[in-house]
């Protein structure tokens, strides 16, 4: 008789971008979930309103699934006074002003009234390409609540998911090195999520070793009076902590605003979108430990995306 398997949620959230203009693309995000298929599964996902729903093929295997407006990163940034102080955080802390901006003519020109372009609507954009991937993952977190807490009558009863997986909808095994060496760590993979998630080797508690709450991939940077930076494609939490670290029960708007509370500095201001998962993870709660390779990366074309061009 066959074990039963081990329950997980995976969220995936941000741009659909190129999702339905391949079917190279489908394939590549079954693949992704093939890297799970020891475990029993639920999907939950999480887009904007100016991106395409994934097709029907894709769409069918989520057990739940929401697109919103982008517009409501700002709308509810203005409106947020959950602190107490109307002043702090402001929307202008949302985002990083870049002294290479000011290399850029149409950033000058706006500056001076030039062009179209006002600052307002500048800043609004900036504050999506900023805080929109952290904020669309966070929404898609949010979506496990009713299928994450047991119900009363259960009784005592371990995390409904014993993990929850965070990837992108733009994602592929990134097979580079030869397929050999791949399937080695895809290996290392299940295996490190298989001694983590049940406690065994070198996360058996008996050793007196801290375990870990969050892992990151291994491709992780640590620099001197710096967060730590890790490749934001896969992130994957602890059920139970991810539980009890109120990401069920708080805001999106209220853990940035919480992070710009905490930072240092007179005036902070959040750092870019990827730098800035390890500071919102960290300000979570987590605990991180950079142990899973590094296989994935983004599939697709590259241009004509916003971020880049602005170095966000």
């Amino acid at each position: 008789m066959t074990s039963k398997k081990v329950k997980i949620a995976i969220c995936i959230s941000g741009q659909t971008r190129h999702l339905n203009n391949n079917p190279k693309y489908t394939e590549d995000f079954n693949n992704i979930l093939g890297l799970f298929d020891e475990y029993d599964y639920d999907l939950f996902g999480h887009t904007w309103s100016d991106q395409e729903d994934p097709h029907s093929e894709i769409l069918k295997q989520f057990t739940d699934y929401r697109s919103d407006s982008q517009d409501i990163i700002w709308n509810t940034i203005i409106d947020h006074k959950e602190f107490g102080n109307s002043y702090f955080p402001v929307w202008s802390q949302y985002f990083q002003t870049k002294e290479e901006w000011f290399q850029k003519e149409e950033y000058v020109d706006m500056l001076k009234g030039k062009n179209d372009t006002n600052y307002i609507d500048f800043a609004r954009e900036r504050i999506n390409g900023t805080v929109g991937q952290i904020w669309s993952a966070h929404e898609s977190f949010l979506l496990t609540k009713n299928h994450f807490i047991p119900a009363p009558e259960h009784g005592f009863a371990p995390p409904t998911y014993a993990f929850v997986v965070k990837l992108r909808w733009d994602l592929m095994i990134n097979y580079y090195h030869g397929r050999e060496y791949v399937q080695t760590r895809i290996d290392r993979l299940k295996e490190t999520l298989h001694n983590w998630s049940s406690d065994k080797m070198e996360y058996d508690p008996a050793s007196g070793k801290r375990t870990p709450s969050c892992l990151c991939a291994d491709d992780c940077l640590l620099a001197y009076n710096s967060t730590p930076y890790a490749n934001d494609h896969m992130y994957i939490f602890d059920g139970g902590k991810f539980e009890k670290n109120d990401l069920l029960t708080t805001a999106p708007v209220t853990l940035l605003a919480s992070l710009l509370l905490r930072m240092n500095g007179s005036f902070p201001s959040l750092p870019s979108a990827h730098t800035l998962w390890m500071d919102w993870i960290l300000n979570t709660g987590f605990e991180v430990s950079a142990v899973l390779p590094n296989i994935l990366q983004p599939n697709g074309p590259s241009g004509n995306k916003i971020n880049k061009d602005w170095n966000i």
